[in-house]
Formats: structure tokens, C-alpha cells, sequence
């Protein structure tokens, strides 16, 4: 997973059935997603091969993510929630060295960074249109690895804790939903290795719609737009890529700007199964988001092939 920037996975696609105190829905999901590329410093669609040393060929990086968590409705349109990710992380490739080529295999499976929030929707009286705004937060505990990582092992977390938080504004005009939102995510200064790094904060807008598919099925697509700054090493902005093509490298300045389709559908009451081309946000960011079709980045790895299957249902 995923309000987009600052929620738990596709909780865009949420019912507009109004839960009552006391509810509570257990969440699982599973995301994949395959990298063969980034996007450099110019914004050119480059092999993640290039992001390594010369002589370095067929870089890919393969993640898997089984996601747990639970949405408790607190009050009248007060939701809060939890998410818990285990990650999997591959990388193959091989490069050149004077005793001939060597492998870059890396892995990892281990926890991701947890996250936590809440999200307050207030019903607007604008004539018969029913439409709402509200205010969501989120905190992001450094839970995933992120320190002594070896040279065949790759960071599941971003190593900081992150605070976040967005206001949105939507509109249900019939059985359709409309929405926009902007946040910011503030991710907090943490030593690594004996060194204090700083990890660029995170800007997101975002716009999406909802229609009815069905009785028991609706479609949906979310346009997605992220800026975060540079990382920063004892005080000094990082301005090339350090560390190679893989989560958990410092970056300087990235964005990204991607398209979301997705499905939903009701096999019984109180379930939903969400089928998504959103996958995990590009993993060099570390931010509780997803990511669909890149249509444009920088310094960010662009998500090939994915698919995200969650499934909902309430207590």
C-alpha cells in the first residue's frame, strides 16, 4: 500500500457506508513489483545498470510485500489504523572485476517500516451534493533494517521516523466519488553507521476518481505526484546517487508522477477485495505510499511490472 500518501493500502477504494463506533476491519495484502529501470538525475529512463559502477549489466530488483493491519472507526468519520509490513527484497546482476565477473545478488526479508495514523472526514453542506474535507496523520516508525547492511543484503526501511500528515476535500456526486488531496511528510534526522543523515521530506498531491461497476464492483484510478528534497549527510545535500540502484540509497532531490487504475469488488457484505496496478511506492522514497504507471520521475527507480491484491473485511 494507500488517502494515498498518508493511509494504509487503497483506502481510496473505501465503502461509502457509513461504519458505526466501534467497528473494526482486519486488512491484508500482498503487492509485487519488478525494477529493470530509474529515472537519472535529468529525467531520462535509464537500466538500473548504470546506477552502478561501469561494466555492470542486467541489474533487477524484485519486491514482495504481505502487508497486515486493522482501520478502527473511533467516531462519526474518525478512522484510525495500523499496518505492519513484511518485505522481500532480490537483487541480481552481475559486474566486471580484474578476477572476472562478479555476482551483485543481494536479499532481504525482514520487517518494513510500521506505520500508524488517522483520518477525520467532515460532511459538507454544499446544497443536495453530498461532499465532505477533512484531515488525515500519520507516524512511520523505523522498524525495517536499515544499518550494517552488507554488500549481499538490502535496507527494508528507511532507517528514521516520519511524520506526516494531508487534507483532502471530495464530492459524491450519485454512486460517483471525486476527490484531491495535498500532504507532507517530515522524515526525522537519525544516525546510520555512526554518521547523522537526514532524509529529505516528502511533498505529495494527488486526484482520484470512483465509479460504480456494478452492484458489487467499482472501478477507480488515482493520479499521483511526489517531490522529496535531498538526503542529507552531516549537514551536506547529497547531489549524485550514492550507494546504487537499491532501497535504501541516499538520493538528492527525486519526484515522481504516476496513474493508478484499480478494482473493487464485494464478494459478500462486509468484504471487499481490491485488485490494483499500484504497487509499493518506488522503494528509494520509504514513505507509506504507492505508486502506479510512472509517467514521469528523478532519481527515483520506475516500478515495471506489479499487482496489489488486498483484501478487507469487517468485525
Amino acid at each position: 500500500m494507500f488517502l494515498l500518501a498518508f493511509c494504509p493500502g487503497l483506502c481510496l477504494a473505501q465503502s461509502t457506508e457509513a461504519a458505526a463506533p466501534g467497528t473494526s476491519e482486519g486488512t491484508f495484502e500482498l503487492s509485487w513489483s519488478h525494477f529493470e529501470r530509474f529515472y537519472a538525475n535529468d529525467g531520462e529512463a535509464k537500466p538500473l545498470d548504470d546506477a552502478f559502477a561501469p561494466g555492470t549489466r542486467d541489474v533487477t530488483i524484485d519486491a514482495l510485500m504481505f502487508r497486515f493491519g486493522g482501520r478502527f472507526v473511533l467516531g462519526p468519520g474518525f478512522v484510525a489504523w495500523v499496518d505492519v509490513p513484511l518485505v522481500r527484497l532480490t537483487r541480481t546482476g552481475e559486474t566486471e572485476s580484474l578476477l572476472g565477473d562478479e555476482s551483485l545478488y543481494a536479499e532481504a526479508m525482514q520487517m518494513g517500516d510500521v506505520s500508524g495514523g488517522a483520518r477525520l472526514e467532515i460532511p459538507l453542506d454544499v446544497g443536495d451534493l453530498p461532499s465532505a474535507f477533512g484531515v488525515a496523520g500519520v507516524v512511520k516508525a523505523p522498524t525495517g533494517t536499515f544499518e550494517k547492511i552488507e554488500s549481499n543484503q538490502i535496507a527494508t526501511g528507511g532507517g528514521d521516523w516520519g511524520l506526516g500528515g494531508e487534507l483532502f476535500a471530495l464530492a459524491r456526486p450519485g454512486d460517483v466519488e471525486l476527490g484531491a488531496a495535498a500532504g507532507l511528510m517530515l522524515l526525522l534526522p537519525h544516525e546510520r553507521d555512526g554518521v547523522e543523515v537526514d532524509r529529505g521530506d516528502v511533498r505529495s498531491a494527488r486526484i482520484w476518481i470512483i465509479a460504480p461497476l456494478g452492484p458489487r464492483a467499482r472501478v477507480g484510478a488515482t493520479l499521483s505526484a511526489w517531490m522529496r528534497e535531498a538526503d542529507r549527510v552531516e549537514g551536506d545535500a547529497v547531489d549524485s546517487l550514492v550507494g546504487g540502484a537499491q532501497p535504501g540509497a541516499l538520493v538528492p532531490a527525486s519526484r515522481l508522477l504516476t496513474v493508478g487504475p484499480f478494482v473493487e469488488l464485494s464478494p459478500v457484505r462486509h468484504t471487499r477485495l481490491v485488485v490494483s496496478l499500484n504497487a509499493p511506492t518506488s522503494s528509494w522514497l520509504f514513505v507509506p505510499g504507492e505508486a502506479g504507471w510512472a509517467l514521469s520521475g528523478k532519481n527515483v527507480m520506475i516500478t515495471g511490472t506489479q499487482l496489489h491484491v488486498a483484501f478487507r473485511a469487517k468485525f
